[in-house]
């Protein structure tokens, strides 16, 4: 579960930087800016390949500031949490968000250098609904292998962002709540606001 999960969102990080303008609201409007997003990404990968593998830390901060505002992190959280979200403190909402997000960020760079040399194509956008769209896109990396995915998006206040991304029909915001619900039920959420956020201490993914 845990290797879908990261795969599913270290892919989703080749287009996910989108500087979406405010009249990109169709769903052609979308796939224009996903493609052009992903040449960005894989031309920074390739252009400083050398430099992340020897300092992940950069490699975090390219991903902090260039992917991470584009998706929707706080969505995420509130559907992962479901109804312990609601039973929070507000303290407890905001630490969630803020360990979920590096728990997220890490998972990205413990393996994006695979995927500096990779193939990307895309199929045609769902159409546009509630704006909403779904990219199905597959992604071939350095050595052959395939990947299916299918990338939801919200049009929200002037840009797209993604707010959840599926491997071979497998969503990782649903994985995320079922394997962290198990969890909040059996430990309660504020012990298992401490071990991510111990996990991101150390460096480790989930």
């Amino acid at each position: 579960m845990k290797q879908v999960v990261i795969k599913s969102m270290v892919i989703a990080t080749l287009w996910a930087s989108m500087a979406a303008s405010a009249w990109a609201q169709s769903v052609d409007d979308a796939l224009t800016v996903v493609k052009a997003s992903v040449e960005v990404m894989l031309s920074d990968l390739k252009a400083n390949k050398s430099k992340y593998a020897a300092d992940p830390s950069a490699l975090n901060q390219t991903i902090d500031a260039k992917v991470l505002p584009y998706f929707d992190v706080d969505a995420m959280a509130r559907f992962v949490l479901g109804q312990s979200w609601k039973d929070a403190s507000e303290t407890q909402q905001q630490d969630f968000l803020t360990e979920f997000k590096q728990l997220i960020m890490r998972s990205y760079s413990s393996s994006m250098l695979d995927y500096a040399d990779a193939r990307v194509d895309y199929g045609e956008p769902s159409p546009l609904r509630k704006n909403r769209t779904k990219i199905p896109v597959t992604v071939t990396n350095a050595v052959g292998e395939r990947y299916a995915l299918e990338l939801s998006l919200r049009y929200r206040q002037g840009e797209w962002k993604v707010y959840d991304v599926a491997l071979d029909g497998l969503s990782v915001v649903t994985s995320y709540r079922s394997s962290l619900g198990e969890e909040v039920a059996q430990k309660g959420l504020q012990q298992v606001i401490d071990e991510i956020k111990d996990l991101n201490a150390r460096g480790a993914v989930k």
